[in-house]
């Protein structure tokens, strides 16, 4: 009898993590973990293969820290006697190369970045979703069908950022890649024009929008052919080339759309200028290695670790935010709601 009870100790907590499975947004590389011990600064990890791996809190994705909480909890990494001694490193990874052209001829300065490996047709008023798309596949991080398919169905056509889970994906798709994609924001002053031909120089494709009046932005012949309305219709897009003479001021910006029928095309800079084009973020291509600069300034940036819900309250929710800089309890009536309230107070 006393065989069986101590049997039966030894296997429960088995039983327990052998019932553990990963949910699809956890990291490939880490659905193989059998062991792990979560700190404040640092997760310890042990793959089913016994390699071990010491990760900065920090770098990890909600889903992946929520992953090895749960393995944590089945299965504890105990801690060794001896002590760790952590360098700071940065994974390698092979680097894209996104520039196509960059020259300059009588006096023209021409940069042209790679198109996208698929030129994505929207559907609906999906444009700002799929213009990510294009963005992060011309910077070397391919999104998947199946990845956009989560956030594009269920979403209503005309207004699919009524659907919280639409406007959850448009942070997703670009935050949730490995290496996690560095993001470049405009200067608040200044010329963001020479900011952007700047950005596109150094390969780094740029999330733009069409913020009303995208009629002025078309070309010529493909107005002539639609009779276009004139009616005020925001657009995002994609910019990844231009074309400069800076003795005259003037030039292009090569524009990425996510209209099969008008995949691509050049916007004049004097036309820009009207307030048609407005830079929203670049993206630094795939492998990228930050300089120290950018290092200290992605350590300072506030990222969201984990949310876990607390209680329901009615038709909000209370939800422990984690973050790099620490914990807060934030009133939402969903999680995606909670994290953008605490991004937002950055």
């Amino acid at each position: 009898m006393h065989h069986l009870i101590a049997l039966c100790i030894l296997l429960c907590p088995l039983g327990l993590f052998a019932a553990l499975t990963p949910s699809a947004y956890v990291s490939r590389e880490y659905v193989d973990v059998v062991q792990a011990r979560v700190g404040e600064k640092y997760a310890a990890i042990r793959h089913k293969n016994g390699k071990k791996e010491l990760i900065p809190v920090s770098s990890l994705r909600p889903a992946n820290l929520d992953w090895f909480f749960k393995i944590e909890a089945a299965d504890p990494l105990r801690r060794g006697d001896s002590s760790v001694k952590v360098v700071t490193t940065i994974k390698e990874y092979e680097p894209k190369n996104t520039i196509v052209t960059s020259e300059i001829k009588d006096g023209v300065e021409t940069v042209q970045l790679c198109a996208p490996n698929v030129f994505r047709n929207q559907t609906g008023g999906t444009c700002m979703f799929y213009a990510r798309v294009h963005l992060m596949d011309i910077a070397g991080y391919y999104v998947n069908n199946g990845t956009i398919n989560k956030s594009i169905n269920g979403a209503p056509p005309h207004d699919p950022w009524s659907s919280p889970n639409y406007v959850a994906g448009l942070t997703t798709i670009v935050t949730n890649h490995t290496p996690t994609p560095i993001l470049h924001d405009p200067l608040p002053y200044g010329d963001n024009f020479e900011w952007a031909r700047q950005q596109l120089r150094l390969g780094r494709p740029i999330l733009a929008a069409l913020p009303s009046e995208i009629w002025q932005a078309l070309p010529s012949g493909y107005l002539a052919e639609r009779q276009w309305s004139g009616g005020k219709v925001g657009h995002q897009i994609v910019v990844n080339g231009f074309t400069y003479n800076p003795e005259t001021d003037e030039g292009t910006f090569h524009i990425v759309n996510t209209w099969e029928e008008l995949p691509e095309f050049d916007l004049k800079t004097e036309d820009a200028r009207r307030g048609i084009l407005v830079f929203e973020q670049s993206v630094s291509p795939y492998g990228h290695v930050p300089d120290d600069a950018e290092q200290e300034r992605l350590a300072k940036e506030l990222k969201v670790i984990s949310i876990s819900l607390l209680r329901k309250a009615g038709s909000y929710n209370l939800y422990k935010v984690v973050t790099n800089q620490g914990a807060q309890h934030i009133m939402a009536p969903d999680k995606y709601t909670a994290q953008r309230i605490v991004e937002d107070q950055e």
